[in-house]
C-alpha cells in the first residue's frame, strides 16, 4: 500500500527486506507518522528507499539492517523529515538521502549511534543544504558521494532547536 502509517504507543513498522543482508529491497511508498507525546520504531530494510514523507512530533526509533557501512534506506522524497520537531535516534542504519533532493529535519533532534552514518549525496546541480535541530550522539555526518562518484557541496546548518547537545562524532567529507 501507499497510504499513511501512524506509529504510536511503542508500535513498530517493519518495512520488506529488514535483515535480509544487503539484496535490494525495492521502494516503501508509504508515509508515516509519530504523534507529539508517542513513541514508534520504524524497522528500516537493507538497501531499498522510503519515498514518503517521515514527520516526527514524538520520538521516532528507526533501527537499520545493513551489514556493512552505507547500506541502509535511501531517502527519495525531498525534505522528507521536514516537518518534524521531536526526537530522531538512529541506530544500526545508515541513513542516506539520494541525489537531486535538499534535505531537511526541521527542527528535530537528531541522535546518530554508533556506526551510523548520515550522508547527503548532494545535488549533481549545486550545493545542498540539510537543516537539524540538534545533532547528538558518536555517529558520522559526510557529504561524501557514497556510490563512489564525484562528491557534492553539501551544507549541514544545525541549531533550530536552539537546546544543548552532545555530539562525540565526525563531521566528514
Amino acid at each position: 500500500g501507499s497510504g499513511l502509517v501512524t506509529l504510536t504507543n511503542g508500535g513498530s513498522f517493519q518495512m520488506n527486506g529488514y535483515g535480509n543482508g544487503g539484496t535490494v529491497s525495492g521502494t516503501c511508498q508509504n508515509s508515516f507518522l509519530v504523534p507529539a507525546g508517542t513513541t514508534g520504531n520504524l524497522l528500516t530494510m537493507a538497501n531499498g528507499s522510503a519515498a514518503g514523507s517521515i514527520t516526527v512530533h514524538g520520538t521516532l526509533n528507526l533501527t537499520g539492517s545493513g551489514p556493512s557501512a552505507f547500506v541502509g534506506c535511501n531517502y527519495t522524497s525531498a525534505n522528507c523529515f521536514s516537518g518534524s520537531d521531536g526526537q530522531i535516534n538512529v541506530a544500526g542504519a545508515n541513513l542516506v538521502f539520494s541525489n537531486n533532493v535538499n534535505n531537511s529535519f526541521g527542527t528535530a533532534a537528531l541522535n546518530l549511534g554508533p556506526g551510523c552514518v548520515l550522508i547527503n549525496n548532494g545535488d549533481p546541480g549545486g550545493p545542498s543544504t540539510v537543516t537539524i535541530g540538534e545533532v547528538s550522539g558518536s555517529g558520522v555526518l559526510s557529504d561524501c558521494n557514497w556510490s563512489g562518484g564525484l562528491a557534492r557541496v553539501v551544507t549541514y546548518i544545525v541549531g533550530g532547536r536552539n537546546t544543548d547537545a552532545t555530539f562525540s562524532g565526525y563531521i566528514t567529507d
